[in-house]
This record gives C-alpha cells, sequence and structure tokens, in this order.
C-alpha cells in the first residue's frame, strides 16, 4: 500500500518539476483518473489504485488482543466502507495510516493497530475440537512444525488457514476443515439445566451450540449438496439467508 499525506508517503515525496509531477523515487506522472494513478519508473508502468475494503481482506493480528479475518471487506459482522473518501469500520472506526503489513485507526480517539499475521503471533496452548492440545512455541507447532507465512494467511505442513476469528482458527487439509480453539477443554462450558430449553418443533429441545462438544478436530468443507461452508457463513453474514433456513441437525 502507499499512503499518501500533504503529498508524501513512506520517506518520498511527490513534487512538481518544471510543469511535471514527479517522485523523489524518480518516477513520472504519466496518467491520472478519480480511481488511478499511472506512473512511469525507469521506463515501465506502474499503476496505483484508490484502496477499496477487499484490499483489507486477510488475516490480521490486533493490538487489542485477538484476530480479524477480512473476507470480501467484511469480517465477522462487520464491513469495511468507503464514506467521503474515508476507509470506515461499521463499528465507527477510521482508517488512518496504512503500509503493507500493517493498518492503523482511530476508534472512539484511541489508536488501534493491525499487522499482518505472522506465525508468532499463534503463539500459546490451542485445542482442536476433539480435545488435543496444539502448543505453538515461536511459530512452530509441538517443537515440529513451523507455521510459515503465505501470502496474506499461513500454513503448516500440508494445512492452510482458512478462517480465523477473536480466539479460533481453521484450517483445511485435503478439503477438510480442522478447527483449534484458545478455548481449553477442560474449561469449557458444561450443558446445564439451562443449556436446554423447549423448542418449536415436534416437542423437541433447542441446544445452546456452545454447549456441544465433538468426537473428532475436522469436518468437510462442503454440505452434501456440495456448497461450500464459508459460502453459507457469508450469506448469513449478508443476511441473504437466515439461520431458519439451514436444516437443523440431531445431536
Amino acid at each position: 500500500f502507499k499512503h499518501v499525506q500533504q503529498g508524501r508517503f513512506g520517506s518520498h515525496e511527490i513534487r512538481i518539476v518544471d510543469g511535471k509531477v514527479k517522485l523523489t523515487t524518480g518516477a513520472m506522472l504519466a496518467s491520472i483518473s478519480d480511481d488511478v494513478v499511472e506512473w512511469n519508473a525507469n521506463g515501465e508502468s506502474v499503476k496505483w489504485t484508490m484502496l477499496k475494503p477487499q484490499d483489507l481482506d486477510g488475516m490480521w493480528s490486533s493490538s487489542r488482543g485477538g484476530f480479524k479475518h477480512v473476507e470480501q471487506g467484511f469480517y465477522g459482522t462487520h464491513e469495511v466502507r468507503i464514506i467521503g473518501g474515508a476507509v470506515k469500520v461499521s463499528t465507527g472506526a477510521t482508517l488512518v495510516s496504512i503500509s503493507d503489513d500493517t493498518v492503523e485507526w482511530r476508534s472512539r480517539g484511541e489508536p488501534v493497530q493491525w499487522t499482518r499475521l505472522m506465525p508468532q503471533d499463534l503463539d500459546g496452548i490451542w485445542w482442536s475440537a476433539s480435545g488435543c492440545m496444539k502448543h505453538v512455541v515461536n511459530g512452530q507447532l509441538n517443537g515440529l512444525y513451523p507455521i510459515v507465512r503465505e501470502g496474506t494467511t499461513v500454513g503448516c505442513r500440508e494445512c492452510r488457514a482458512v478462517s480465523m476469528t477473536e480466539d479460533s482458527i481453521t484450517w483445511e487439509q485435503d478439503d477438510v476443515l480442522i478447527v483449534w480453539s484458545k478455548q481449553d477443554s477442560q474449561a469449557a462450558p458444561q450443558p446445564s439445566k439451562d443449556a436446554l430449553v423447549p423448542g418449536v418443533f415436534s416437542g423437541k429441545k433447542r441446544v445452546n451450540p456452545s454447549t456441544l462438544r465433538f468426537c473428532q478436530d475436522s469436518i468437510p468443507k462442503r454440505f452434501r449438496d456440495g456448497r461450500l461452508l464459508t459460502d453459507t457463513l457469508r450469506e448469513l453474514q449478508a443476511g441473504t439467508v437466515g439461520v431458519d433456513d439451514i436444516p437443523k441437525i440431531s445431536v
């Protein structure tokens, strides 16, 4: 990314020299439109385009703790928008500076910094859905397998991170999804009498999903009809699909 403020970006300056727009890097302005600037640098064309919400897609670590996974300009239920030329999040935060690997926001007067996810950001103890412990130290899993950065995400062995929340990460391997959580399986909330409440269908019970445990640590990434789980997640976030549109499961 290039963040231009007061005619400067980083240590470089934009100048008018003999009626021509130039950068102190030596590049010269060749053409310009509302959203695109084209420079000529050493005989080669370099284009800048105005930032779009989707340009922030990828996995980020927040200075306030936890992770942010931006997909198609959304993270969780929040949306990144361009309003009056400014980049804003539906939480009210406004982008104030950006570089290749760092985005700084201003939220309620306080700075919040996102940095592209690095292997060391995953350091700590994780639990798979089946209750197996995963210990990451200095970006290395269980002292054996290095976690490496892959573009805007990370990978480990034959797995690639495909989704993140504040306290969980989902890996994909051979069309199978594997979920890690920061929550200790022993400390997970246990079902109580309040976890089961009367349902509205056939006298059965509604169950709080957070009380359910699993017998394996992975699931297929597609439903039986071939649809992707991630596509359904985006439809739920966008409101084009409702919870009641999804068939219920037996547990």
